[in-house]
């Protein structure tokens, strides 16, 4: 038991997570291992969000049902969140989880040991009751996305007054999901677009760029029906961009321009 303590204490990589709060808000956070800090983002009930795998437009307070009726379950926020805001999140859960991130023992204590829906497993719940129990309450940080440029307050096509996101990512924002690895190597990615869609290989770029990596190249070529494979000979770095969007992982050859490929399919652009 110890040995695995101590390996869980020395991984810095960062996890990051999509909650489905009880008010219909969204709260991504982000838990910052090695600079022990932890940072939430709360976006707001009423955001229009461009929902994945082409299920329209939906306000953010319906994404967690809504992925149920559609056999997704949180699978549906995690991707969606990817899809509009560019956060790298693959994890997900609904708003016990939020003791992790909160404060407070009994908090963290529940959301380690209480049974709730989630993709997080044994080890990810572990790691975050360490961090959860040890973080001070300055090094935890909650920001609301609608006081941020992010978002733009606005009428929407229902009549009611809600957000909508404006794309612009503030650069603030974005070194809290940089991967040291990832960014510390200057990671080089082409991506192969074989979508025949417009705007997939654009938004995996930015997401891409989020975690640290530089888009050097976007190759467009005839549409097949393939999803997305991730190549590359770092496997640890193929692993994390792999994951973020649910894509098989390759070995990339020796002769390779760039360190990361990632090919894109149609199959890819209709989950996405």
């Amino acid at each position: 038991m110890s040995f695995i303590v101590v390996a869980l204490l020395l991984n810095k990589n960062k996890i990051n997570m999509a909650v489905g709060g009880k008010t219909g808000a969204v709260y991504v956070s982000s838990f910052d291992f090695e600079a022990k800090k932890i940072t939430t983002f709360v976006i707001p009930a009423t955001v229009e969000l461009e929902v994945s795998r082409s299920l329209g437009k939906w306000k953010a307070k319906s994404l967690w049902q809504l992925g149920i009726n559609e056999k997704l379950g949180g699978t549906l926020l995690s991707e969606t969140v990817t899809r509009n805001f560019h956060f790298p999140i693959f994890l997900w859960a609904d708003n016990l989880a939020l003791g992790f991130s909160e404060g407070g023992v009994a908090k963290a204590l529940t959301a380690l040991f209480a049974p709730y829906k989630t993709n997080l497993g044994i080890m990810d719940r572990i790691r975050l009751f360490f961090i959860a129990v040890t973080v001070k309450s300055f090094d935890r940080e909650v920001t609301d996305l609608s006081k941020t440029s992010y978002l733009r307050k606005t009428k929407l096509a229902d009549g009611e007054e809600g957000y909508v996101v404006t794309k612009n990512l503030p650069q603030e924002l974005i070194y809290l999901f940089t991967e040291t690895l990832i960014n510390e190597r200057e990671t080089k990615v082409e991506i192969v677009d074989l979508t025949g869609t417009y705007g997939v290989s654009e938004g995996v770029g930015a997401t891409v760029e989020v975690l640290g990596a530089k888009i050097l190249a976007t190759t467009k070529g005839p549409p097949n029906d393939s999803d997305c494979l991730v190549l590359g000979k770092d496997r640890l770095i193929v692993g994390k961009i792999a994951k973020v969007f649910s894509c098989k992982e390759g070995k990339g050859s020796d002769n390779d321009r760039f360190d990361i490929q990632i090919k894109i399919g149609k199959k890819f652009a209709q989950r996405f």
